[in-house]
């Protein structure tokens, strides 16, 4: 006999659990785990029944077994850390709609509809408004919405000029970039007195640079001075009149008499 008694309501009580056992003072742990009562053990329905003058004890066979049988290391301590009403973790399903149902999602944030064209479209259109001469075209089928500026009377902005000074001297030079893309409307040749001159043009890329009088661009209507101060020839009869943004042109004196020196402008419209 093992002379330790253990006293099962204050094992119970560490548990968190409480049973009441009539009379346990003489209950006894055999080696095997089973208890006894003066060295009689319970039936099948938990009871122990013994002798005359021996003690009756109701036993739940749940507590038969040892404490160290009834919690491995660590879990008493894991239980007593569980909050009250704690529950276990649920799947959440966003499309869940009984808010009384664990898998419901509470404040869930709106979703907007995918943003198309059309819809950017729209918005864009809602702050675009048509004034003066910039006008909005909606094309609901691409979608696009397209600016149209009606440049009526507006001319000056778009015009530009390219004057080149040379020394009248035959053969003199005078190299200018085109800074912009545009199209020649007139010629205008100047002395600074009244003689006569004639100067070529000539024009040609950055990559053939330079140009030479195989690119002239007057063809037989040069800027001419006859006994004159000021010529503007508006026609340009056989021109090349296509300006691009980085073409170069080359203005050669071709003749001059007794001018100093001679003032070529070419005035263009951008495209």
């Amino acid at each position: 006999m093992i002379d330790e008694i253990i006293k099962i309501e204050e094992t119970l009580e560490v548990l968190g659990i409480k049973k009441r056992l009539d009379k346990a003072e003489k209950q006894i742990w055999t080696p095997s785990g089973v208890r006894t009562v003066n060295g009689e053990e319970p039936d099948d329905r938990g009871d122990i029944t013994v002798s005359a003058g021996g003690v009756g004890v109701e036993a739940d066979p749940i507590y038969l077994a040892s404490e160290a049988a009834l919690f491995v290391a660590g879990d008493a301590a894991k239980l007593l850390g569980i909050a009250t009403g704690a529950e276990v973790n649920v799947q959440s399903d966003w499309n869940q709609a009984n808010n009384a149902l664990d898998d419901f999602i509470k404040n869930k944030p709106s979703i907007p509809t995918q943003y198309t064209d059309e819809m950017a479209q729209d918005a864009v259109g809602g702050i675009l408004t048509n004034t003066g001469n910039v006008q909005f075209v909606y094309d609901d089928g691409t979608p696009k919405i397209t600016a149209s500026v009606d440049l009526s009377g507006k001319e000056a902005i778009l015009i530009h000029q390219i004057v080149a000074t040379l020394p009248a001297v035959a053969g003199a030079k005078c190299r200018v970039r085109v800074p912009m893309a545009g199209t020649i409307t007139s010629a205008i040749i100047t002395g600074d007195i009244s003689g006569s001159a004639v100067v070529d043009i000539w024009k040609d890329t950055t990559a053939n640079y330079p140009p030479s009088v195989a690119d002239t661009i007057t063809a037989s209507a040069k800027p001419t001075l006859s006994t004159q101060s000021l010529v503007t020839d508006s026609t340009l009869t056989g021109w090349t009149k296509t300006l691009t943004t980085g073409d170069w042109l080359v203005f050669s004196v071709d003749s001059c008499d007794v001018l100093s020196d001679i003032q070529v402008t070419l005035i263009y419209t951008r495209n």
